[in-house]
C-alpha cells in the first residue's frame, strides 16, 4: 500500500490525517500508535527530531513493530509506523527544546 501525498498531521497543508487515511478501526490504530509510542521512548533519543535518530534503533523498532502487527508490511516501507515516529518526535523534542 503506497504512502498519500504530503505530510501527517497537516491536512490544511496538503497533507492528511493518518487515522482517517489507514482506515483502520480506532482499537487497532490505537494499539499500534501506542506501541510505537512506548518503543520509541525506550529505543530512541526522544529529545532529538526524526532525522536525528540512529538508523539502527530505527530499524529495530520498525522490525519489533511488524513482528507484533504483520499487516504492516503490507505497507511500502512501513510509512504508517514512521508517520506515527514523526508526529511524536515532532511533540517530544520540540517539548525538550522548550524546557531548555
Amino acid at each position: 500500500i503506497s504512502k498519500p501525498k504530503g505530510e501527517a498531521s497537516r491536512p490544511g497543508r496538503g497533507g492528511y490525517n493518518l487515522f482517517k487515511t489507514l482506515g483502520w478501526n480506532q482499537r487497532t490504530y490505537n494499539s499500534v500508535l501506542e506501541l510505537v509510542t512506548k518503543l520509541a521512548k525506550e529505543k530512541l533519543d526522544t529529545t532529538r527530531s526524526y532525522r536525528s535518530q540512529s538508523k539502527k534503533a530505527m530499524h529495530r523498532l520498525i522490525e519489533a513493530v511488524r513482528k507484533e502487527y504483520k499487516f504492516i508490511e503490507d505497507y511500502d516501507n512501513d510509512w504508517p509506523v514512521h508517520d506515527m515516529l514523526k508526529t511524536y518526535l515532532k511533540n517530544s523534542s520540540q517539548t525538550a527544546r522548550n524546557a531548555r
